[in-house]
């Protein structure tokens, strides 16, 4: 059996909570241990960060997930063949980055970002994701959304497809973690951006795409009607809608 380790208890004297600290952060500043930041953090946590999303890459990075050679490690099965591929034992590196599946969505991600891209191991790609997306412009943070959302939807077609849950492609995978994310910035900057439609204008030139079309009125005597639809890939459900 392998065995776990468990931190050493602190041996230090914690500092006093005086009657002046008022804030929670100033009590977890004074009882946290401090260390130096690593130096792909602001890759997974940073401004508008989906906090599950998050999560999830983060223990991805530390090979903190239940992959299936741990899983082997830990003598908890026996089985190490990658669900998704059926081609190549199950682990943290291949199923993110080796892994057929995987990389068929992450090449549909750059490609739709307009971004060619290389293909790399793990830790190159951690190294690449933190030299290159850095600054809080409005690319840079949906390519962290999109990496994050990325890990976070492989690990649930995983989990998906190991309990009997059915399965998906890559590209329903793609439309399916393209509207979670882009629902989410929407809700986000509506509430929060003094102007909510400069912003999607912004969002449309940083993808490639032309302005809003503009409704103009017909001519006299014209009647003139404007159809639009949306279609929920996960339920199958739709909506018309109808201006005259």
């Amino acid at each position: 059996m392998s065995k776990l380790t468990l931190p050493l208890a602190r041996r230090e004297t914690l500092p006093n909570v005086t009657a002046d600290t008022t804030k929670t952060k100033e009590i977890w500043d004074n009882i946290r241990l401090h260390r130096d930041k690593v130096s792909w953090h602001k890759v997974i946590w940073f401004p508008l960060h989906i906090p599950k999303l998050s999560i999830i890459s983060w223990m991805a990075i530390l090979d903190h997930l239940p992959t299936r050679d741990r899983l082997i490690r830990m003598r908890i099965i026996t089985d190490s063949l990658c669900i998704l591929c059926n081609e190549d034992p199950e682990s943290r590196n291949h199923l993110f980055v080796d892994c057929i599946y995987a990389t068929s969505l992450w090449n549909s991600i750059m490609n739709l970002s307009s971004m060619r891209y290389t293909h790399r191991s793990w830790e190159s790609r951690i190294e690449w994701a933190t030299q290159t997306w850095k600054g809080k412009s409005l690319l840079s943070i949906i390519l962290r959304i999109a990496w994050t959302a990325f890990i976070y939807f492989i690990w649930e077609e995983r989990n998906r497809r190991l309990f009997n849950r059915g399965s998906r492609t890559a590209d329903q995978l793609l439309t399916y973690e393209a509207l979670q994310s882009a629902g989410y910035l929407a809700r986000l900057f509506l509430n929060t951006v003094d102007n909510p439609l400069q912003w999607l204008e912004e969002c449309l030139l940083v993808l490639g795409l032309e302005r809003f079309a503009t409704l103009k009125p017909p001519s006299v005597g014209v009647v003139k009607l404007n159809f639009d639809g949306s279609l929920d890939p996960t339920t199958g459900s739709t909506t018309v809608g109808i201006i005259a």
